[in-house]
């Protein structure tokens, strides 16, 4: 949008300066018509200006709206795998393992929530870990 003012200005400088160098006017006669065109142009930028600076505010204002409504998802979102997270320690609980392991799949936020839970029984898989199971 900058540079669509920028022509708009350079535009008329450009035609200004033509029009003194070939208009058979009378120097008053310019003047008055430089004038002119200067105070066209100047409507012309406020216009621009007053345009711009609503479209400004308009998407500040929806800014703010996508934040708020992103807000809210994101908190329903983490509201909701708290939730799930409360369900499944509730679920392992009632099996009384001697030890529960889980991969990196599991997120890190559940893996500290087990551990919170189970203690030592809670074994977090990682690269070369083994289990021996049964014997």
């Amino acid at each position: 949008m900058l540079s669509v003012l920028a022509g708009i200005g350079l535009g008329a400088i450009v035609g200004a300066a033509v029009a003194l160098v070939l208009a058979p006017k009378s120097g008053a006669e310019v003047r008055d018509d430089l004038r002119v065109t200067l105070d066209d142009l100047k409507c012309k930028a406020e216009k621009v200006a007053a345009d711009l600076s609503a479209k400004g505010e308009e998407l500040v204002s929806k800014g703010r709206d996508v934040v708020e409504s992103t807000k809210s998802r994101v908190k329903d979102a983490v509201g909701a795998g708290r939730e799930a997270m409360d369900r499944t320690i509730e679920g392992l609980r009632e099996f009384d393992l001697e030890w529960i392991s889980t991969g990196h799949c599991t997120g890190f936020p559940m893996q500290a929530r087990l551990l919170e839970e189970f203690g030592d029984r809670f074994v977090p898989l990682s690269v070369g870990r083994r289990f021996f199971v049964g014997a």
